[in-house]
């Protein structure tokens, strides 16, 4: 399994036309890929989520902006 933050992100499955068992420095290898996998997926999940949240606060404080400056116009 692809694991981040404790939790199962995906899955990673390496396979061989012939059936021969992998030696101990190919499964590390495996290994040490899977995990770099895992850390760019999370990485860009909460890339994306802040953006997300960026765009919201940009949104809301624009809102928030325009709000003053109508009622600062009202009084």
């Amino acid at each position: 399994p692809l694991r981040a933050a404790a939790n199962v992100i995906g899955a990673m499955h390496i396979g061989r036309t012939q059936p021969l068992d992998f030696q101990e420095s190919e499964v590390k290898l495996f290994t040490l890929v899977a995990e770099q996998i895992s850390i760019a997926v999370y990485n860009s999940r909460v890339y994306e989520k802040s953006k997300e949240e960026l765009t919201r606060f940009r949104t809301d404080d624009a809102l928030r902006a325009r709000l003053l400056s109508l009622l600062a116009h009202e009084i």
